[in-house]
């Protein structure tokens, strides 16, 4: 059976077919876009299951559209059958790629305890005990928005994008605006990972690999994270 996975994110949204246990080729498009994609998609090939999971507002009636073109419309959530057991205290605000992203981390790496870092618009760090339990986490900005946030809220400071390297200390406004943002995030990071010292780190996410080669501890880095999350969804729920 083929199966459609809709992942629509804060700024983009990523499409993938997943089928005999495959995931597809990933296409990635924007809010503007992804109405279009996701039933062009429907249209050029028979469908099984659609999982959609968004942190947005979805349009009615496009989902109505998604419903009419498969067997069944899942809409990701945190009663869906497939998530993982939490310990969460609002789950009804719960960011569902989060919980994907955590059920995609337990089908790779089983009864371990991990730490899940997904570096987007957002940075979210979850924790997953090796019982297979949604401890919860925490959010920061992603580093886009840590630049973005740096030039928007003063009167001077340029708009920069991630540099390819950085340094202790700058010696310009520029370098220093690059690895203070940079720094600090990784800073961020290493704390979290002498908190759990004995959690798997798993990276995910756009930044994932940008961050994964600047730091010395070993991780394990999946891009498509939420989408591994979102296919063992659709294995579940197919029935």
């Amino acid at each position: 059976m083929r199966h459609l996975l809709l992942d629509l994110g804060n700024t983009s949204a990523k499409m993938a077919y997943y089928q005999n246990g495959k995931l597809g080729e990933v296409m990635r498009c924007s809010q503007l876009e992804e109405q279009d994609l996701a039933l062009q998609l429907l249209q050029e090939a028979p469908v099984d299951v659609v999982v959609l999971s968004s942190v947005r507002d979805v349009d009615v009636s496009w989902e109505s559209k998604l419903q009419s073109r498969c067997r069944k419309l899942v809409r990701f959530q945190i009663n869906t059958p497939g998530c993982l057991p939490h310990n969460y205290a609002t789950p009804h605000t719960l960011g569902m790629d989060r919980m994907a992203a955590a059920v995609g981390a337990r089908a790779l790496f089983p009864n371990q305890d991990l730490l899940i870092f997904d570096f987007g618009t957002a940075i979210t760090i979850d924790r997953v005990s090796k019982e297979g339990i949604f401890e919860g986490g925490n959010i920061a900005l992603g580093l886009d928005s840590r630049f973005r946030a740096l030039h928007e809220y003063t009167g001077k400071l340029p708009r920069l994008e991630k540099p390819a390297a950085v340094g202790l200390l700058g010696n310009s406004t520029q370098t220093a605006m690059e690895n203070g943002v940079v720094l600090g995030t990784i800073f961020e990071i290493e704390g979290y990972l002498r908190s759990f010292p004995d959690h798997l780190p798993i990276f995910t996410g756009g930044d994932a690999f940008y961050f994964a080669e600047k730091l010395k501890t070993p991780i394990f880095a999946v891009y498509n994270l939420v989408l591994t999350g979102l296919a063992r969804i659709a294995e579940e729920n197919a029935i």
